[in-house]
């Protein structure tokens, strides 16, 4: 890529992330070199970061992703330890509309792991967006598996 292909897409990318109102696009920053992005600042939280890098990665001419972006942690959420944050993590968890029962939640330097097993994909991403938006949740590793058969077991026997 030359330097004005590189000049297009920057202008590319800073459009998307612009143009999205589920974003502070002024609180993303980016080099572009030889097609790939660098993302770069601060954002409330980890589904704003995610959202950006999803933004970027459509947009035509983008080869790769560098998401450096970081979440900001305000004084207050900085006092909040991890015990305070998994008791707000469950409690979130709770009020969807997910049956969290298989689902566990470790939480360590204010990354959150979940854990265990859902009923689908829809369930997975649920609860997975309800812990990144979370103040105080830096990132969340969301290795819940989809186990809709036992869940299916579970349904019958209850029946």
């Amino acid at each position: 890529m030359t330097n004005s292909d590189d000049l297009r897409l920057t202008r590319s990318v800073r459009d998307a992330l612009d143009g999205s109102l589920d974003l502070d696009g002024l609180a993303v920053h980016c080099r572009v070199q030889d097609g790939t992005v660098l993302l770069y600042g601060q954002l409330a939280n980890c589904v704003e970061r995610e959202h950006a890098a999803r933004l970027v990665a459509r947009t035509s001419g983008v080869l790769a992703i560098r998401n450096e972006l970081t979440i900001r942690v305000s004084w207050e959420q900085g006092r909040v330890t991890d015990d305070d944050l998994a008791a707000r993590v469950r409690i979130c968890v709770a009020t969807t509309e997910v049956d969290w029962t298989g689902v566990v939640i470790e939480v360590e330097n204010h990354v959150v792991r979940l854990g265990g097993h859902t009923r689908s994909e829809t369930d997975r991403a649920a609860v997975r967006h309800a812990v990144g938006s979370l103040g105080g949740v830096t990132l969340v590793e969301n290795r819940i598996t989809i186990d809709a058969r036992s869940w299916a077991l579970i349904g019958a026997v209850s029946d």
